[in-house]
């Protein structure tokens, strides 16, 4: 993968209790551009 392919979510975190770790977005997103379904990423 290319560094220009890859995205991060904003390192402030405001009210965070609802957001998704940086790791865990950048897991879930790498995952589903490889077509991986959502059902499995979710499992």
């Amino acid at each position: 993968m290319r560094q220009s392919d890859v995205s991060f979510l904003p390192i402030v975190v405001i009210g965070g209790e609802h957001m998704v770790r940086q790791e865990l977005w950048y897991e879930i997103h790498s995952r589903y551009r490889l077509k991986e379904s959502k059902k499995s990423i979710a499992r």
